[in-house]
């Protein structure tokens, strides 16, 4: 269980239907926690710059790579790696996410 957010995002999924594409709303109203990638390892992500890298950890594990997150201030952001945490008393996922400039 995450005691501690400080965000509110939706959660929007690539679909397609009747030769569409498009992101639809998967989730709304979702509490997360996101934070600045720590720089003590050195890895690129899509070549993006480092400043464009958070970790998001929620309670809501239907989040999934190639997600878009929308946060409270309309900030727009990719899902690029998720992980479940699962045990006894609680579950919940990390992910990887990249700002995006769209």
């Amino acid at each position: 269980m995450i005691n501690t957010v400080n965000n509110l995002v939706t959660v929007q999924r690539w679909t397609e239907t009747a030769g569409e594409s498009s992101f639809t709303n998967n989730d709304t109203n979702v509490y997360c926690y996101i934070e600045p990638w720590e720089f003590d390892s050195v890895i690129n992500v899509d070549w993006e710059n480092f400043a464009d890298v958070f970790v998001l950890f929620s309670n809501n594990t239907d989040i999934i790579i190639w997600d878009k997150i929308i946060d409270r201030d309309l900030i727009s952001y990719k899902v690029k790696w998720t992980k479940v945490f699962d045990s006894f008393l609680w579950t919940h996922i990390e992910a990887t996410i990249l700002k995006v400039y769209d």
